[in-house]
């Protein structure tokens, strides 16, 4: 059988030999693991008795490392199973196990027959594989895409950037001064209809509401209009200086009629009236 890589230009007859190491880019002492190149490393697997190999990249590697450090920190099988681990550190973990010394390096792993997390060893750690952080991920990369030795070249390159930094930049601003005139312009509108709330302003009716206007109209003037009596028989004097009624500058006191009282006999016609 055999397994081509034909990114690395490397084959491999698995039924044959092993992939060879490549001493340029060390890795830890374990004869399941084979540096080939810098971001690329194969594991072979062999506890089945069936030779396989599995390629792995550094950042997949790096999270390996990192679960192996979660599986640790649990307590119970419960705990594991809630994990979420990388679908290749089962594999990872069954084949550099096999090849690696009990008190060494080793990665933590649930054992199906038993039930049990297994924890022996020293945890797994990321120096011993001559990982960087760059390969794990965690700085960025720094190319200069073929810039570096041509100051010329590095010097046009960072004036583009430049430009390019101060067009964003004013963009950015201009979109700012966009967004501001017009929440400007929305707060004037709110505050112009607050001020036309407290003006009178012509009410625009239908017909029907102006004929039910209408209805209720006599009723309106007739509670505005006060009862002759009522100001006659009033006992609260006007105060000095106080502007006189509108109803009784237009008429005089003596326009005011009272009602006659009441005579004797209708008085009496009208208690005899009431007793029938």
């Amino acid at each position: 059988m055999t397994d081509i890589f034909g990114d690395l230009g490397t084959t491999i007859l698995s039924s044959q030999r092993l992939p060879k190491r490549n001493p340029s880019f060390p890795t830890i002492d374990n004869n399941a693991i084979f540096r080939i190149s810098a971001n690329h490393i194969i594991v072979v697997d062999e506890s089945s008795g069936i030779r396989t190999f599995q390629l792995f990249h550094p950042g997949e590697l790096y999270h390996c490392i990192l679960a192996d450090g979660q599986i640790r920190e649990c307590t119970t099988a419960t705990e594991y199973w809630k994990l979420v681990l990388p679908a290749s550190y089962v594999y990872l973990a069954t084949a550099f196990n096999a090849k690696a010394r009990p008190d060494g390096f080793r990665f933590a792993h649930y054992d199906s027959n038993t039930g049990l997390l297994v924890k022996d060893g020293i945890p797994m750690q990321r120096a011993p594989w001559h990982l960087s952080d760059q390969q794990c991920g965690l700085e960025p990369t720094t190319s200069t895409q073929g810039l570096s030795g041509n100051s010329e070249l590095v010097q046009v390159a960072n004036e583009a950037i430049a430009q390019q930094y101060q067009r964003l930049k004013r963009k950015d601003d201009r979109r700012r001064e966009e967004m501001e005139r017009r929440k400007h312009t929305k707060d004037l509108k709110k505050a112009t209809r607050a001020l036309l709330d407290f003006k009178v302003v012509p009410e625009v009716t239908t017909t029907s509401q102006r004929a039910a206007k209408r209805q209720r109209r006599p009723k309106a003037l007739m509670s505005t209009i006060v009862p002759m009596q009522g100001i006659a028989s009033t006992s609260a004097p006007l105060r000095s200086g106080t502007p006189m009624p509108d109803i009784l500058a237009s008429h005089s006191l003596t326009d005011v009629h009272l009602p006659a009282e009441p005579s004797a006999s209708t008085s009496a016609s009208a208690s005899g009236s009431t007793s029938t």
